[in-house]
């Protein structure tokens, strides 16, 4: 088997596919493309040695993949990649607690304003207007910030590319003498 690492980092999209991963149908790993009818493979979500099989396998596939600065292929075993991966959901967790602790108070609140005073009087109250606070304007809900925010922070990570590529195995190289 090739080097895993060189192999893999030198892999070459020559025609990158426009089509939007999001729209096919499958899983993290492969999902059909319907426009050019093949499985694309997702070189990010399988491990390194996982995707150096696969393309000496098929010989020819769509991937999906990105690449660090470096070069190098990103893959779920990288230790860089999953330490980003826990730090976007922990950004994410504490955006969430924080939006549903914010709710919470914004909900008692309106909730406090709503209730008369003990000492206010059936007459006043009937003499007064309601001090009902007005209705919130409609925003986009918890679900759809925390959608935003992950698609943010997608596009922060390394860039996606998606097209074929055609693996040739290399052959060894001649000793040195």
């Amino acid at each position: 088997m090739p080097n895993a690492p060189s192999f893999l980092d030198e892999l070459q999209i020559a025609s990158p596919c426009k089509a939007d991963w999001a729209q096919m149908q499958g899983d993290e790993r492969v999902r059909f493309c319907g426009r050019c009818e093949k499985y694309v493979y997702n070189l990010n979500a399988m491990s390194r040695e996982e995707s150096v099989a696969l393309l000496l396998e098929k010989g020819e596939a769509c991937v999906r993949m990105a690449r660090r600065a470096d070069g190098t292929v990103v893959t779920n075993d990288c230790p860089v990649g999953a330490r980003s991966q826990r730090r976007t959901m922990r950004v994410a967790t504490a955006l969430a607690g924080g939006l549903l602790a914010a709710s919470a108070l914004v909900l008692r609140h309106r909730a406090y304003a709503d209730q008369p005073k003990a000492q206010t009087h059936a007459a006043e109250l009937s003499a007064k207007p309601s001090c009902a606070s007005p209705k919130p304007a409609a925003g986009p809900s918890l679900w759809d910030k925390l959608s935003e925010f992950a698609k943010q922070a997608e596009r922060r990570a390394e860039p996606m590319m998606m097209g074929a590529v055609h693996v040739v195995e290399p052959s060894p190289r001649p000793a040195r003498r």
